[in-house]
């Protein structure tokens, strides 16, 4: 009897220490340039994250299928399901741990989390209403994850992006060693255009103490509002 029971304290333990261990990595990841927010509730992420995916749910339509790339720890997916009428939001990261800190503290109807590579996504072309990829294509070869939105979207389908802007942001591998690089104006909107996307709008954010969005680009983030 008490061997059970001691068996059942040190499984009990082993679980806490895990997700423990989890949540520390993830939010070292979010304070060292990683780009990942990792808190258990909504007010705990940074505001301008949650301003980027509250921007992106007015252009999510009822029943829309939506593709959210790269997802990270599920906060962001979680609001689109909770402020939209979408049919359903795949959320993407590589990452097993984020993905599992998703499925713990952001398990959403209609927000289906996988643990893939975006590459290795096999979603059928054509599918995606929209898609959301905001503080990614940093990370990213551009052109390779342009090319795959492109293809999997619907004709007409809206990608939403952001990314740091190269002018205020400027990139360099010790305060951002999980980026490949950051764009300027110019080059931002070449590689959207060059990969079949028509820019219908241009946002920023010009803090990250605050949720608001504006129009134009300049600020410490861009978004683009692209069209395929």
């Amino acid at each position: 009897m008490i061997r059970k029971i001691m068996r059942k304290f040190k499984n009990a333990f082993r679980s806490a220490a895990r997700a423990f261990l989890c949540i520390v990595s993830l939010e070292h990841a979010a304070k060292g340039g990683g780009g990942r927010q990792a808190a258990t509730k909504l007010d705990g992420i940074r505001k301008d994250h949650i301003g980027r995916y509250l921007f992106a749910c007015q252009f999510i339509k009822k029943d829309d299928v939506v593709l959210d790339c790269a997802c990270g720890t599920g906060y962001g997916a979680s609001i689109l399901a909770n402020r939209t009428g979408a049919s359903k939001v795949i959320a993407v990261d590589k990452d097993k741990k984020a993905i599992d800190y998703a499925r713990k503290y952001y398990s959403t109807p209609g927000v289906n989390y996988r643990r893939e590579d975006i590459f290795m996504f096999n979603a059928p072309n054509a599918y995606f209403d929209v898609i959301i990829s905001l503080e990614t294509i940093e990370h990213l070869d551009g052109t390779a994850i342009m090319k795959y939105f492109h293809d999997k979207l619907k004709p007409k389908g809206l990608l939403i992006v952001s990314t740091p802007n190269e002018e205020k942001v400027p990139f360099n591998k010790r305060d951002f060693p999980f980026h490949l690089r950051h764009y300027t104006l110019e080059e931002f909107s070449e590689l959207l255009i060059d990969n079949g996307f028509a820019i219908k709008g241009r946002f920023t954010q010009y803090s990250r103490d605050m949720q608001k969005v504006s129009e134009g680009w300049g600020g410490l983030y861009n978004i683009a509002v692209a069209e395929k």
